[in-house]
């Protein structure tokens, strides 16, 4: 076994990448008076074994007020988890976009490279406004599946986190998995040890007869 195949490291999408109509308040603070800026957090495992290479990540996020808050650019990144709350942002996994999805579309970030899960592991996928002062604000919408994982919100850039729930906000995480090493070598031995183990029995079976004979 050999070579890569596209896989879906972490999804809680429903049917045709639907999700709940319930939401999370990412923005900067000057969205509104007093308002020190909110980034949310969502803990996820990654699927699989090995190393995953990341190719997309798609948000159900937009903003459910259209024409309110006219900024609507946003980081998505990923990071360790250190004990329930987002530790470090892994190297590369940070990723600038404009949301422009309709309700209840996805925003897509695509051609990601460079950037891979473990299978097996745990990490935060967080939302945050790219400039903390600014008056972006988005809905980042739960699923409507049932998934349950925690949930933070952070205030101040993140400076601290708090516990939101355990209602896990909409994205998915695909990927490209490549076989752990030495996956294909084990197939190619088993393999010869039964072709070797047939020669064997075919050669006893012959022997036996041209003695019987």
């Amino acid at each position: 076994m050999s070579g890569t195949f596209g896989a879906t490291l972490f999804s809680d999408l429903g049917p045709g990448g639907s999700y709940s109509t319930i939401f999370i308040v990412v923005d900067g603070s000057g969205a509104f008076p007093g308002d020190p800026g909110v980034n949310g957090a969502s803990m996820f495992t990654a699927a699989g074994r090995g190393s995953e290479a990341i190719s997309q990540i798609d948000l159900g996020a937009y903003n459910p007020y259209p024409g309110t808050f006219p900024t609507m650019t946003f980081t998505a990144s990923i990071w360790s988890d250190n004990s329930g709350v987002p530790g470090t942002e892994l190297p590369g996994a940070s990723w600038n976009f404009t949301n422009d999805a309709a309700a209840g579309a996805l925003v897509s970030i695509t051609g990601i490279s460079d950037v891979s899960l473990t299978g097996g592991d745990q990490y935060f996928m967080v939302l945050a406004p790219l400039n903390l002062a600014d008056d972006s604000y988005v809905g980042w919408f739960i699923n409507s599946q049932g998934s349950s994982n925690t949930v933070l919100i952070g205030e101040n850039g993140g400076a601290f986190w708090a516990f939101d729930g355990t209602d896990t906000e909409i994205f998915d995480v695909q990927g490209i998995v490549t076989p752990e090493p030495g996956t294909g070598g084990i197939l190619s031995i088993s393999l010869a040890g039964l072709l070797l183990l047939a020669r064997f029995r075919r050669a006893a079976a012959i022997k036996t007869s041209t003695a019987i004979s």
